[in-house]
């Protein structure tokens, strides 16, 4: 139990070393001795290419080719050999070459112009090394150049003079810098540890890079002013470590929190003299104390609208004027750098004036804004500097909600545009006269093309401040032009034909004039039962003016059929037209026409054409589907009498034994009443009755009396048409029953005038009318 116990406490330890321990680089020249890792530390499995393990793994021998120099190379490493398998960590080494030695009393730090120069021996190529926010480091390698004037080198000179560039922003006082020296080949990491050629692990602080001169460009900022319009003004320093003491000409100052305080001084004074003795170490290009002119300024003016946009024309900025400028803004003139740039707009709010200043193009990364006071004096009131930006690219795209991303500006109806977020403020798009309008409804921004405009049109955007009070939030900063250029064209969506059938309000409807002479409407889906003495009054119309203009111009097919009793079609009477419906001030009319016989039924068809490349949203059109259809049949009687012309050839008369036989051909003319089904379809049994010529061929009795005679016929039958059904030309076959009275014919000698005829025919005609 306590060797368990043990063991657990161990692994624990080793954990903890684990999880704090860093992944060090392991820096060594090539050719050196071997090194010690460290306590903790044993190499695990075989070494890198070209070194060499001693010391049961503690100790690392590096490489002898000068082609390892600057390679890294991974390690496995552990607390002892034993955790090698189950506690090991990783680590880097590197063969660098020899460790440089600088000549401390040439090392110089240039601030202003980030440059370190030093001389010494093994230098080439070496690094030097600063540190950056989150733990990092950041390194520039030597580049070996002539050595300064007045140097003695002997014939094989071995000091070398190295340049390093390095950060502007290291300190002025030389026991604060943080630069670190480093040997060719290094890898440059916080958790490096460096030996030397005897293998002795080298102390970070010899190392350490200790500039022995300071040298500095200046202690004021290019154009330096202050403003003094509070009683006395604050200059920020360059270097403020670097100055031991200031004295000025012209008004008091002091060194105040690293900043020129400089009293007000009289006001007819508008420039002032500083003298700066410099620290002892620290040294100006020229020898002597630093003499700077700091301009007086009497008004406070603070660029409020933020960086301004460079590589614009149409650049603007907004500058605060207080004190008494404020009151005098007319007295005055502003430069951007040594350019006059013009007054755009002068908004005064209760707190101070602000001026609209046109920059026009400008490339800088900064811009010196001046107020000059007119006049012969020309004195500067006030300074500002102002950050500028790059532009952005003011990219939108247009969508007509309920659809897709449109290429196009619609004229008939808003589209919704959608453009990029600036930081610091908002595009606003900008109407165009003459070519497209905006509008702004709950937070969307709509346009709409001009109906008249022909050829391309480009957005315009224009950047605005948002976050200033009003009127400066209005105002534009800068304009951009969308890369993207569209057509201005109406957008046509499909127009709800079917949907507005059922309201009171139709965009189509069929109207039938009823017996009283007034306008029926006709409801869709539903077959309408019109009298055939109506049939000329029934009419499409079209209601152009109900089309919103928004749904723009409808591309339709109008299909009228026109149908026969037995189905065909009558080609001749059927309309079948793709038509361009416009929204309009008055409808259109389409009469129906063609129903030549009762029964004859219309169906009235008005179907969207499929086309994606006319309508939005085509695509989900269902093709040559109808949106809205009207079936009207002509005709509302029930009953039917025609005539009709009947051949029987295959009838028996019943009328005695003179008067009975087989009655092989026959003629007649006969009228038959019937019924009709709402179809208008005809019944298959009727009354009949007519006049017929019986025997044709003189066809005897049983008794070899002559059948032929003509006789009235009065009885029932069954019709059942072959062709062309209620048709002047119908053909039907038939069977009947009849009883006939005789007319003309054998008088003596023949039982009775009356007889029973029955048997088929063929008849052929249907001429009447229904009732």
């Amino acid at each position: 139990m306590r060797a368990l116990l043990v063991f657990c406490l161990h692994v624990l330890v080793v954990l903890l070393l684990a999880g704090t321990a860093q992944a060090e680089v392991f820096h060594a020249p090539v050719g050196g001795r071997p090194f010690v890792l460290g306590e903790g530390r044993v190499v695990c499995g075989a070494p890198p290419t070209g070194w060499i393990v001693e010391g049961a793994g503690r100790a690392l021998k590096p490489p002898t080719a000068k082609e390892a120099l600057g390679k890294v190379v991974e390690l496995t490493i552990a607390a002892s050999p034993a955790l090698c398998q189950s506690a090991p960590r990783k680590a880097r080494a590197v063969a660098t070459g020899k460790i440089p030695v600088l000549d401390r009393a040439s090392v110089t730090l240039f601030v202003d112009e980030g440059r370190i120069e030093a001389d010494g021996t093994a230098i080439d190529q070496s690094l030097v090394s600063w540190p950056l926010p989150g733990d990092l480091l950041e390194a520039d390698t030597c580049s070996l150049s002539p050595p300064p004037p007045g140097l003695k080198l002997g014939p094989k000179p071995t000091v070398e003079h190295c340049i390093w560039s390095v950060t502007k922003s290291l300190p002025v006082n030389p026991g604060q810098s943080p630069v670190r020296l480093w040997p060719q080949g290094s890898l440059v990491a916080t958790d490096a540890v460096l030996f030397d050629a005897e293998g002795r692990r080298i102390a970070p602080a010899s190392l350490a890079l200790t500039p022995k001169k300071v040298q500095i460009a200046s202690v004021l900022p290019q154009g330096a002013g202050v403003d003094v319009s509070s009683g006395f003004g604050l200059l920020p320093l360059l270097h403020p470590d670097a100055v031991a003491e200031v004295e000025c000409r012209g008004a008091q100052c002091r060194i105040e929190g690293g900043q020129l305080r400089v009293q007000a001084p009289p006001e007819g004074v508008g420039q002032i003299e500083a003298r700066f003795t410099i620290t002892a170490g620290v040294a100006t290009a020229k020898p002597g104390p630093v003499v700077g002119k700091v301009t007086i300024l009497r008004c406070p003016m603070d660029p409020v609208s933020g960086p301004a946009f460079r590589g614009l024309q149409s650049a603007r900025v907004i500058v605060k004027l207080g004190a008494g400028c404020a009151r005098d803004v007319d007295s005055l003139r502003f430069l951007a750098g040594t350019r006059s740039v013009d007054v755009v707009e002068k908004i005064s709010l209760t707190d101070a004036t602000y001026v609209v200043l046109s920059l026009g193009l400008i490339d800088a990364e900064a811009v010196t804004l001046t107020a000059v006071r007119t006049g012969a004096e020309g004195a500067v009131v006030a300074i500002a500097k102002v950050q500028t930006r790059v532009a952005p690219a003011a990219r939108s795209v247009l969508e007509i909600p309920g659809f897709p991303g449109v290429d196009f500006l619609p004229y008939n109806r808003d589209a919704a545009v959608h453009f990029p977020k600036i930081e610091g403020g908002e595009l606003t798009l900008l109407p165009v006269d003459g070519v497209y309008s905006v509008q702004h409804v709950r937070g969307a921004t709509l346009a709409r093309g001009d109906r008249n405009a022909a050829g391309l049109a480009t957005f315009q955007f224009a950047f605005r401040a948002n976050a200033l009070p009003k009127p400066l939030s209005e105002v534009d900063l800068a304009t951009f032009s969308d890369p993207l250029q569209r057509t201005i064209k109406e957008a046509n969506e499909p127009a709800p034909f079917g949907l507005s059938a059922a309201t009171d309000k139709p965009l189509a409807e069929v109207l039938c004039t009823d017996s009283d002479g007034k306008s029926e409407r006709l409801k869709p889906g539903v077959q309408a039962r019109i009298s055939y003495r109506l049939r000329e009054g029934c009419r499409l119309v079209l209601h152009r003016e109900r089309l919103r203009p928004e749904l723009g111009a409808q591309k339709v097919h109008i299909e009228i059929e026109v149908r026969k009793l037995d189905g065909s079609l009558r080609g001749e009477a059927s309309v079948s037209e793709r038509v361009v419906l416009r929204p309009g001030t008055e409808p259109k009319l389409a009469w129906v026409k063609g129903v030549q016989a009762p029964y004859d039924s219309v169906v009235i068809r008005l179907t969207h054409e499929g086309d994606e490349m006319h309508y939005l949203g085509g695509e989900s059109l269902l093709n040559k589907a109808p949106a809205v259809q009207w079936p009207i049949l002509f005709g509302t009687g029930r009953v039917r009498i025609y005539a009709t012309t009947a051949i029987p050839t295959g009838l028996y008369r019943f009328g005695g034994k003179e008067g009975s036989g087989p009655l092989a051909l026959n003629f007649g003319v006969l009228s038959r009443m019937t019924w009709v089904d709402r179809d208008g379809k005809e019944g298959l049994l009727g009354l009949e009755a007519g006049v017929m010529a019986f025997g044709l061929t003189g066809n005897p009795s049983t008794t070899g009396q002559s059948l032929t005679q003509v006789g009235a016929v009065i009885g029932a039958g069954l019709s059942i048409p072959i062709a062309n059904a209620s048709q002047a030309t119908q053909a039907a076959i038939n069977l009947h029953g009849w009883f006939e009275q005789r007319l003309t014919g054998p008088g003596e000698g023949v039982d009775s005038p009356r007889a029973f005829i029955f048997g088929p025919s063929i008849s052929i005609g249907n001429i009447g009318g229904t009732f």
